[in-house]
């Protein structure tokens, strides 16, 4: 049985189970626009009421937000910014109030306003629960994270929602299982999260799902590298009195570095990246040098010092076959999954070859070779 048959039975069967018990819905969908520093993320709360409410003060969530918000790793936490929140009972807007408490927002109701009531929605938006880790460019990541708890609820079904530019780096929550993609179309891709308590707690790591973007990262260091080759070549074409050719080749070697790897704009950064380093600037910043300083050499052999001929050869050539193995090696790794940095959805530690990771079926976790075993040893 592969993984898409496996996961299309346990999600039929967890969602009759989760039925039955008129589980308490949670959908959270990640609003689309540009990501900077952080992005927005709409919430909305199914609660199914069960008993007649008889006391007037019903807390029916709590919400916080692990921090650091840019790190996978809890140590404290904080209450949500709460925006346009709303409760709706019956088809009519309910009053509702919200308070901090020990790190945690409260949304409160009247009891009174509940009676033959059969469910109650909870909608809110909140800017601060999805936030930058870090990365430049191509490599940016933001951190999803939230503690949601719902007192009312014996279970809860979670629906994530995000854009299809995004994809999962790492997902750490306490969920007893989380689908596939159930829907994934241009605008949205929806997934399924089960909890078998009346806890939510959520620390996704998301990033640019396009490896194209990836990939783009060694177009430097491949445009270097034909530019490079075709400066030795020139070199040698002049050691041979071949003019014409030789002009032909020094205009080959220009062209394509200076439009590839000096485009306009790509010294100057917004202000969300003034402070990044990421592979791309050091590719790029390598494929520059190193095509500097060959063709420097080259021009130095044929105008000044032809003796030197041999020497801007085998630079040219020894710095374009680099150049050239760079950007392979970027593609190789962007196959391999190797690059971007993909984490262990358990001990979130980074997995440097995520096509050679494992799959824990149960739970779909994507995990280390020593979470595996591990967990393999405590099922028996």
């Amino acid at each position: 049985m592969n993984v898409q048959e496996f996961d299309a039975i346990r999600v039929h069967d967890l969602l009759r189970e989760y039925g039955r018990m008129d589980s308490v819905q949670v959908r959270m969908r990640i609003v689309q626009g540009p990501l900077t520093y952080s992005g927005c993320v709409a919430i909305t709360i199914d609660i199914p009421l069960r008993s007649p409410m008889i006391r007037r003060r019903v807390v029916v969530a709590e919400l916080s937000v692990p921090l650091p918000a840019s790190s996978l790793e809890q140590t404290s936490r904080g209450p949500v910014i709460a925006e346009g929140l709303s409760a709706l009972s019956s088809s009519r807007q309910i009053p509702v109030h919200q308070e901090e408490m020990q790190g945690r927002l409260l949304i409160i109701l009247d009891g009174r306003n509940l009676r033959n009531s059969d469910s109650v929605r909870i909608s809110l938006t909140t800017p601060s629960i999805m936030n930058l880790t870090g990365g430049h460019g191509a490599f940016k990541t933001w951190r999803l994270g939230i503690d949601l708890r719902v007192p009312l609820a014996e279970r809860v079904v979670a629906v994530l929602e995000h854009s299809p530019a995004l994809s999962l780096r790492c997902r750490c929550d306490n969920s007893e299982y989380h689908s596939l993609a159930q829907s994934a179309d241009a605008d949205l891709v929806r997934k399924l999260g089960f909890y078998p308590g009346p806890a939510v707690s959520v620390k996704y790591l998301f990033g640019n799902h396009a490896a194209s973007s990836f990939r783009a990262v060694a177009f430097p260091a491949f445009a270097a590298s034909l530019g490079l080759l075709s400066a030795g070549y020139t070199s040698a074409l002049i050691s041979a009195k071949h003019g014409d050719l030789a002009a032909v080749s020094f205009a080959l070697a220009l062209v394509p570095p200076i439009v590839q790897t000096i485009k306009p704009g790509q010294a100057f950064y917004r202000s969300a990246d003034i402070h990044g380093r990421g592979p791309d600037f050091w590719v790029q910043s390598f494929a520059v040098l190193a095509y500097l300083v060959g063709i420097l050499m080259t021009l130095v052999s044929i105008t000044d010092f032809p003796s030197l001929s041999t020497a801007s050869q085998v630079l040219s050539y020894s710095l374009g076959a680099a150049a050239g193995l760079t950007g392979m090696a970027i593609v190789a790794a962007v196959q391999q999954q190797i690059i971007p940095p993909h984490f262990c959805d358990v001990c979130i530690k980074r997995i440097v070859w995520r096509r050679r990771s494992r799959l824990h079926m149960a739970s779909r976790r994507t995990v280390c070779n020593e979470c595996f075993h591990r967990s393999s040893r405590a099922s028996g």
